[in-house]
């Protein structure tokens, strides 16, 4: 029911999220028009702002029948692929406003650089009255909540992040690295590997959740930023400990700080 792509960037989440949007409303289309069902059906592609909108809509236009009609609907725009059936392009801009209408599918194109309000208080519940489905696609931004919420459900028994609490039948994901894509050269991206900082070549080329998790300073060196001295040799001490995911994260100042 909940199905994510998660790649590296440009490893072609959008084209294969935009595919599998169009031949999952026509399989409902053709199987309401079978049973004479003539309900309408509303779906919505949700970005994180109204002008990352037009990338899903150039690949939706490809994929789409001929003839299909789009056009604004006050400041949205609604394009209407079947009889009956009915796209709206929405922003997670503003979370507040992922409200009111029942909605059949949806896809979240670049989920991570979402808010976890847009899913949480917006998306989820448009889903409730259709028992409707959604698709995501996004490159990881950290362990954020698209890695609690929609990856770890997805993940089954023998995954090592497997957490047997939060695996659920109705979510799956599909993760693949920026160099599975055959348009992007391998020699780009080892160029991307040797002068990358480790942590943003895993997080953009490998797809990698953990990446930045539980770093500040995900540039840090030991080589370039720690120096040793005997502590006589400083003329003033400050301290400062950050156990990261503790309940009670401790920062101490010397006395002269």
């Amino acid at each position: 029911r909940f199905v994510g792509c998660v790649a590296g960037a440009q490893g072609g989440k959008t084209i294969v999220a935009a595919a599998k949007f169009v031949r999952r409303i026509k399989r409902q289309y053709l199987s309401r028009k079978l049973a004479g069902d003539r309900r309408p059906f509303v779906a919505w592609v949700v970005t994180p702002t109204y002008e990352l909108a037009t990338v899903p809509q150039r690949y939706l236009r490809e994929r789409w029948p001929r003839g299909w009609s789009d056009r604004r609907a006050g400041i949205y725009l609604v394009c209407r692929p079947y009889p009956g059936v009915t796209v709206k392009f929405r922003s997670a801009e503003h979370a507040d406003k992922l409200v009111s209408e029942a909605v059949d599918a949806i896809w979240m194109n670049e989920t991570a650089r979402m808010k976890a309000e847009a899913w949480r208080g917006g998306l989820r519940m448009r889903l409730n009255a259709t028992g409707g489905w959604m698709l995501w696609d996004t490159t990881p931004m950290g362990r954020n909540w698209v890695y609690t919420d929609l990856y770890l459900p997805s993940l089954r028994e023998g995954a090592d992040e497997y957490e047997s609490e939060k695996a659920h039948e109705d979510y799956s994901v599909h993760r693949w690295r920026t160099s599975d894509n055959p348009a992007v050269s391998t020699s780009e991206v080892e160029h991307a590997r040797a002068t990358l900082p480790a942590a943003f070549f895993l997080r953009e080329y490998e797809a990698d959740f953990a990446a930045f998790a539980g770093q500040c300073w995900p540039t840090f060196d030991p080589l370039r930023h720690v120096v040793h001295h005997d502590p006589d040799e400083f003329a003033e001490h400050i301290l400062g400990v950050d156990f990261g995911y503790a309940p009670e994260p401790i920062a101490t100042l010397g006395p002269d700080a």
